[in-house]
């Protein structure tokens, strides 16, 4: 009786007692925006070459296409 009585108390204690070694999984997604780019006045644009409806902002550090 003893034996079976210090089994259900060991049972209890195990299955209360937190294990330390836990599963842990981190995903992350990192997306980054396009940086902002502000005229004072519509910029002038230039037709690209051997295109009929592409334009182009010429002098400026970024692609900007219209």
């Amino acid at each position: 009786m003893k034996k079976l009585l210090l089994g259900a108390i060991l049972l209890a204690l195990a299955t209360v007692v937190p294990n330390p070694t836990m599963a842990q999984v981190n995903i992350n997604i990192g997306i980054s925006l396009l940086p902002l780019i502000t005229f004072e006045a519509p910029p002038e644009v230039i037709v690209m070459p051997d295109t009929n409806n592409v334009c182009v902002v010429p002098d400026i550090d970024a692609d900007l296409f219209f």
